[in-house]
């Protein structure tokens, strides 16, 4: 390390100690170590400590960019695993281990934070949560982060207006209408209310009023509703005491009714607004209506710091409602009940959050011929379309004659995939392999399930189907080449090796679940990884999943398409940390199952 030229006192300024992990010291020790800290300086192209080696301080960049370099023997040169540039730290473990994980070498003059190594073991040892952040794993890691700061739901809850709830259809029969009418007006209108016009004025009946007329008064189905309607005014009354549903009117007009159900879903962060938008949708236009709520949605949710993982099976949920009342509306009921929609990867993972592809199938029952469907699965593409959802580039659609068939004509596909080792099969065999179904007879699906879970039993296979996940790594780059894309794609190099691995385990080990965290859990269930890779991986996944919806939903907010690129040196010093963690993580795994496989690869 070189003395710092005379310009860096003109940069050199007190230390934030309010940054993370330095925040967690206590006033004591933070004084302690500040007394010791100095500022140094290392030219272009300087090793600042070796891979393999114990290093002399714990570095933090105030101006300058350093790479950490993977130094391996069976690589004839460097790779970089990750750049690091102001507010990074790095040497941590080189203080504590006495050996660095990487080569660190300065890409340009660069000024350090130079904290003495045993002055940094100090705090260490004085502060458990402090040395938490350096030496526990990553899920731990990320435990100690401050988390978002989420917002009040029972505030919105509070200054929202009637009329900005979602309010049920307000349904007015005239008096002399039979029970039976009524109950049945209740069900093609999808209400759990009427509205009864009586010379008294307008009463309102409930499904229980039917329900306890019949079973518990006497009525015959071809009896007059009004009876049973209590007036609205005595409803109004009733209001008072908690009574369930009430009547909106603006201007004297009936606007509809607002109950329990609507009340509470616009309590719960608007996610069952979407569900009951989708539920009450009698047309593709109602449907469509409903759908655009999953963006506002997931961009709430996000900003409020929901786990990824239960924000990716909300949303999924969401969408195999909309999928399947798509199903309901398009295919004639003659048909639905002999057919299976089936959602395929990341949808089929409960891992899709944002509209992307396409990715769907179908099986058709008994009885039931490609021409019988062929003009709904068109209908069904189409209509996924206008609800926001973009056609699928390969063409893994129900629209495709090769995505949909009878059981024995999808046994034949399986078969036939398998039978080759070309890019192409082994994609659609991914995406197959997560294949979920949300729509129709679901026991269609389970032979499609038994045939795929016989694919664990063929080894050759597993060796060729497992390559792809062990092949790709992504450097993390903050600064960009002349001519070059600023951008990483985290699926290739991040989120694609850990769901792929966990799919290539879960299938050898015979694994019914979709879901990789769900994945994860149930092979160190098995044993087949430890608990501490477990939590590691699930926490990675996370991470990788979290940062890149974020700058996803940066890219719907300036009305660009959204990919999986993230610009690393646009991330917080937090996430980066995070996401090298992340990465290394990914690596580890990358190892574990390339010595699980080597001997086929």
């Amino acid at each position: 390390m070189s003395p710092a030229p005379s310009p860096a006192t003109e940069v050199l300024k007190e230390f934030d100690f309010s940054v993370p992990p330095f925040d967690l010291l206590t006033r004591e020790q933070a004084a302690a170590l500040g007394h010791r800290m100095d500022i140094g300086f290392e030219p272009d192209g300087a090793c600042i400590l070796e891979a393999g080696t114990s290093s002399n301080f714990l570095y933090m960049i105030l101006k300058g960019h350093v790479a950490a370099l993977d130094v391996r023997d069976d690589r004839p040169e460097p790779e970089i695993f990750a750049e690091y540039g102001p507010g990074d730290l790095f040497g941590s473990m080189a203080c504590l281990t006495g050996e660095s994980r990487h080569r660190y070498e300065a890409l340009e003059d660069t000024l350090l934070w130079t904290i003495p190594a045993d002055a940094f073991r100090d705090a260490v040892e004085s502060n458990g949560r402090f040395a938490a952040y350096f030496l526990e794993s990553l899920s731990r890691r990320a435990s100690l982060l401050p988390v978002t700061e989420t917002s009040s739901d029972l505030g919105e809850l509070m200054l929202t207006r009637v009329g900005e709830a979602v309010l049920a259809e307000a349904v007015i029969l005239p008096a002399g209408t039979a029970i039976s009418d009524a109950t049945r007006g209740m069900r093609d209108r999808r209400v759990d209310c009427l509205f009864v016009d009586t010379p008294s004025g307008l009463g309102i009946v409930t499904r229980t009023d039917l329900l306890e007329a019949i079973a518990l008064g006497g009525h015959a189905l071809g009896d007059d509703v009004a009876p049973l309607a209590s007036l609205f005014q005595a409803l109004v009354s009733m209001t008072r005491h908690r009574i369930e549903r009430v009547a909106v009117r603006h201007k004297g007009q009936l606007l509809g009714t607002l109950g329990l159900a609507e009340v509470l879903s616009h309590y719960s962060s608007h996610s069952h607004i979407v569900g009951l938008r989708v539920a009450r949708a009698g047309s593709l236009e109602e449907l469509a209506d409903a759908a655009r709520g999953l963006t506002p949605l997931v961009r709430t949710l996000h900003a409020t710091g929901a786990r990824m993982r239960q924000l990716g099976e909300l949303v999924s949920a969401l969408n195999a409602r909309i999928l399947s009342r798509l199903y309901e509306i398009t295919l004639p009921r003659t048909l639905q009940d002999r057919c299976c929609l089936l959602v395929l990867g990341s949808e089929g993972r409960s891992e899709q959050i944002l509209k992307t592809d396409q990715d769907n199938a179908l099986i058709l029952g008994e009885g039931v011929s490609d021409a019988d469907v062929a003009g709904y699965a068109e209908r069904i593409t189409a209509g996924l379309k206008a609800l926001g959802y973009p056609p699928c580039p390969g063409g893994v659609m129900v629209s495709n004659p090769e995505w949909r068939g009878t059981v024995p004509q999808w046994e034949t596909f399986i078969q036939k995939l398998v039978a080759s080792v070309s890019p192409q099969s082994q994609l659609d065999t991914a995406i197959l392999i997560d294949a979920h179904p949300v729509a129709g007879d679901m026991s269609l699906f389970e032979p499609l399930r038994a045939a795929l879970s016989r694919l664990g039993q063929n080894q050759i296979w597993l060796h060729h189907f497992v390559r792809p996940a062990i092949e790709f790594h992504t450097p993390l780059t903050m600064r960009t080449p002349f001519g070059k894309d600023p951008k990483v794609d985290i699926k290739r190099g991040g989120i694609f090796p850990v769901v792929h691995g966990l799919r290539v385990l879960a299938v050898e080990h015979g694994l019914d679940c979709t879901n990789s965290f769900e994945r994860a859990t149930e092979l160190a269930e098995r044993g087949v990884m430890s608990a501490a890779l477990t939590a590691d991986l699930q926490q990675a996944l996370a991470v990788m999943l979290r940062l890149r919806l974020g700058q996803q939903l940066e890219s719907v907010q300036e009305g660009a398409i959204p990919d999986n690129r993230i610009d690393f040196g646009k991330l917080r010093r937090l996430d980066r940390d995070l996401l090298r963690d992340a990465l290394r993580v990914v690596r580890e795994f990358q190892e574990v199952l390339g010595s699980r496989y080597r001997h086929g690869l």
